[in-house]
């Protein structure tokens, strides 16, 4: 499947790599583009276009956003914008470097081991 590389809006995002597939969004890491060069490091979740298209399943992702943007704490992704765009219904949202949760999770059972508090 081919992936977008730009989201058209009052803010541009270019999209450098697929970080997670899930059952209703893609994650990418993107770069934010602004005047005389100004760029910052994103992470841009976009819903399948599958889900997209349901009011239902778009409200849900909506909620996602509003509720995310509410919540302020070193350990949760800061939310910046939720958006629409020719490739639908995204949200621009803080890029952490480093493994997915996933990752984590599948090492620690692979060498049968608890993960950390």
């Amino acid at each position: 499947m081919e992936q977008p590389r730009e989201i058209l809006t009052s803010s541009r995002f270019r999209l450098l790599r697929e970080v997670a597939r899930g059952g209703m969004a893609t994650v990418y890491e993107a770069e934010q583009e602004g005047a005389a060069g100004f760029t910052k490091r994103m992470a841009v979740k976009i819903i399948h276009e599958r889900f997209g298209a349901h009011p239902e399943w778009l409200q849900l992702f909506i909620d996602e956003a509003k509720l995310s943007a509410n919540l302020v704490h070193g350990n949760i992704v800061q939310i910046y914008q939720l958006g629409e765009s020719d490739v639908g219904h995204f949200i621009a949202m803080e890029f952490i470097k480093g493994i997915t949760l996933r990752t984590l999770i599948n090492t620690h059972r692979s060498r049968r081991r608890p993960l950390p508090p």
